[in-house]
């Protein structure tokens, strides 16, 4: 019955009005429109037959913008002008784009108060955000231009692994582009969609997406059960995709022309003019077996053979290797989280125009070497460029078809687990990374402090033992917490994660309440992404395990020893310089615990720590006789 109704509400889907898919992409982007009274979706037609916009901003001496072909044709006359790759820089710090290639660039990158901005010639200050308004913007008056209206609502796609900030900062440019977000979809689910569509089956069956577009690197295992799309494991990389494939290329290029004695292969022209070149050879690769590179107008004097260079195929995948190691890495992980096996898989679906390259289709033949229904979706029906903008399309018809929108035939996971930080650096886990949202999950917190006046709630992503060693996203005080003794005063702390995975948290006492939300221009600690948090939290799950006890051990300590401290310290009928005294040593103890956060206990502190608690018993003693 239920797979009956998901596809009666995909074959007769009626939007109430038009409806956006695009797909915001770091080298391209593209917008699809469902008309209101159309059987489907269509993704429009940019200029001269392309149906990509290039996500390239120039930045006019007069305040004005350009958006699309233009900007990259006059990106050698206005090197610093034309802004590009902004989908590798917004909701970020400055301090952490330490993975991005900036040699590669021709504009300049500096440190805005903390935030990544693009350094105009003029000396203005752009930030990514601003570049990615723009893009919208151009998408939305060609979806406008089309329609013939003023179109509102729109899905917007984003990488599965994209994070709390960069879901926000993406959100944000689209209500300052005139949008109201539907939803934010990944790009891999989106293309799901699209692909469940345009063939129409919905009978139970595993399905892999593969998305290596120009700048991100997306595997979204999807099971269809039932008419409905579970996401059962993600993966990938935010700072792998084409680009850096061409970058592999270009420092080729710049180390075989300078064994020809070419100069200045630095200079900001001549890197645009390599990259371009590189982009070129490596499409040209895509279908052919070698190609002939140009390059004599670099080396002065040369004649055409001194700068003719042959780059085979092998040898551009033998440059590559690394970078295809980290594909095949990625789409491994994410079967073994999905636990499934290759041939449990119906289809793979590639999808993002890097996906083009043979040798993506010779690993995934590696990896799934059974027969497929179509060897690689990749080669039928969807262009990989535009799967994701008609997969957005569709379901953006769905979230306002009024007859269908309550339907939720998707449940994302959420990438990686948010906590929030404890006392001893320790870290509370709220929410697994998996989790499937919308969801909610709330724990009870109690205080650390006799009379403590306020709670810090501060709430990280990751899911390593120390909190210090996960990434700052929000933080919020919970104030005016009633009187009383350290572990008699409750927070709760609520989390709850919206239909984009976006999180608010809550912290409510018995006299107070306080709310946090993600905002993505707060600068905060240096942060590591998400796929680098995965990582060592792999690499370091032994080590992990051995801070767990240190950390229980020294908390233990800190219970107890504060405890005793708290019991004594006002009893009146006991000596003065007795309370005094286990007063004094409490101190001491805690003292050391707070100069000293990472160190594990030593035998000077335990014994003290037993000498306190032998203190304290005959304190007990005391009382009891003066009783």
């Amino acid at each position: 019955m239920a797979v009956a109704a998901e596809r009666l509400a995909l074959q007769n889907l009626r939007p109430s009005c038009n409806v956006l898919g695009i797909d915001l992409g770091t080298t391209n982007t593209v917008v699809a429109i469902w008309q209101a009274g159309k059987p489907s979706p269509e993704v429009l037609t940019v200029e001269n037959n392309e149906r990509i916009i290039p996500s390239y901003v120039w930045c006019k001496a007069d305040g004005s913008f350009d958006v699309g072909r233009n900007p990259v044709r006059n990106l050698k006359q206005f090197p610093q002008d034309v802004c590009y790759d902004a989908k590798r820089m917004i909701g970020q710090n400055f301090t952490n784009l330490t993975q991005l290639q900036s040699d590669y660039w021709s504009f300049k990158i500096v440190n805005n108060n903390g935030r990544p901005a693009y350094e105009l010639s003029n000396g203005k200050k752009i930030e990514p955000e601003e570049i990615s308004v723009q893009v919208l913007k151009k998408a939305k008056a060609i979806a406008d231009a089309y329609a013939c209206a003023n179109l509102e609502y729109a899905v917007i796609t984003v990488p599965a692994y994209f994070d709390q900030n960069q879901k926000q900062a993406t959100i944000d440019a689209a209500k300052r582009a005139g949008l109201t977000v539907l939803q934010l979809e990944t790009e891999p689910t989106a293309a799901a969609f699209a692909f469940n569509y345009d063939h129409k089956r919905f009978d139970d069956y595993n399905l892999f997406v593969f998305d290596l577009g120009g700048g991100t690197f997306d595997i979204t295992i999807i099971s269809i059960k039932d008419g409905r799309f579970n996401v059962e494991a993600c993966g990938g990389n935010n700072f792998l995709g084409g680009r850096d494939f061409d970058n592999l290329l270009m420092k080729d290029l710049r180390r075989r022309l300078e064994e020809h004695g070419a100069k200045n292969l630095n200079d900001v022209k001549q890197r645009i003019r390599l990259r371009a070149l590189a982009e070129t050879t490596k499409v040209a690769l895509t279908t052919c077996d070698k190609e002939i590179v140009n390059c004599s107008d670099f080396i002065a004097n040369a004649t055409d053979k001194d700068g003719m260079f042959e780059i085979t195929r092998a040898e551009f995948e033998k440059l590559a290797f690394q970078l295809k190691g980290f594909l095949r890495d990625a789409c491994l992980e994410a079967m073994k989280r999905a636990n499934l096996t290759s041939d449990e898989f119906a289809n793979v679906l590639l999808i993002g125009g890097s996906s083009r390259m043979p040798m993506v289709s010779q690993l995934l033949n590696e990896l799934f070497p059974q027969s497929f229904d179509s060897i690689f979706y990749q080669s039928k029906g969807l262009n990989p460029d535009e799967a994701v903008a008609y997969g957005a399309a569709i379901r953006a018809a769905q979230l306002l078809d009024p007859n269908h929108r309550d339907y939720k035939p998707i449940e994302n996971l959420l990438p990686i687990g948010i906590g929030i930080g404890l006392i001893e650096n320790q870290y509370s886990l709220m929410i697994p990374g998996g989790t499937k949202y919308p969801t909610k999950k709330k724990k009870r917190y109690f205080t650390t402090e006799n009379n403590q006046k306020s709670a810090s709630i501060i709430v990280y992503e990751g899911e390593r033992i120390l909190a210090s060693e996960n990434r700052e996203i929000l933080s919020f005080v919970v104030p005016n917490l009633p009187p009383g003794l350290a572990g008699d005063v409750y927070v709760d702390v609520t989390f709850v994660l919206d239909n984009n995975g976006l999180l608010t948290a809550t912290g409510k006492s018995p006299t107070s309440t306080a709310e946090g939300s993600v905002d993505y221009r707060q600068v905060r600690q240096a942060g590591k992404p998400i796929e680098q948090l995965l990582l060592e939290l792999t690499l370091n799950a032994e080590n992990d395990e051995q801070k767990k006890i240190l950390i229980n051990a020294r908390v233990e300590l800190r219970k107890n020893v504060e405890n005793i401290r708290n019991r004594y310290e006002n009893q009146k009928n006991i000596p003065l310089h007795k309370r005094k005294h286990i007063k004094d040593s409490c101190d001491e103890v805690i003292e050391w615990l707070d100069d000293n956060p990472d160190e594990p206990l030593d035998e000077e502190r335990i014994n003290l720590a037993k000498q306190i608690e032998k203190d304290a018993e005959e304190l007990i003693d005391v009382r009891l006789m003066t009783i």
